[in-house]
C-alpha cells in the first residue's frame, strides 16, 4: 500500500469530506487504497481520479486512523 503525503486541511475545500492529492507524478489507479499521512496522523483512504479538475481525490477511512507519535533519540 502506498503512503502518500497529504494536507489534510483539503478536505474542507469543495468537495468537503475528499482528500485532494496535488501530485503530478503520483502512480496511482482508480479504487486504490492508499495511506495519507501528515506530521500528525495516517489514515488509509481509497483513491480516484477527478478528470474534471485533474486531480487524484482520496475519501478517507477515519476508522483506519492513527496518530504519529514523534520518538525522539
Amino acid at each position: 500500500m502506498q503512503r502518500i503525503y497529504v494536507d489534510f486541511n483539503t478536505e474542507t475545500a469543495e468537495p468537503v469530506g475528499v482528500l485532494k492529492i496535488y501530485r503530478p507524478n503520483t502512480s496511482l489507479s482508480d479504487g486504490e487504497t492508499i495511506i495519507a499521512y501528515d506530521e500528525e496522523m495516517e489514515v488509509q483512504a481509497q483513491v480516484s481520479y477527478d478528470a474534471a479538475t485533474g486531480v487524484w481525490m482520496a475519501v478517507p477511512d477515519w476508522t483506519t486512523k492513527h496518530e504519529i507519535i514523534e520518538q525522539h533519540a
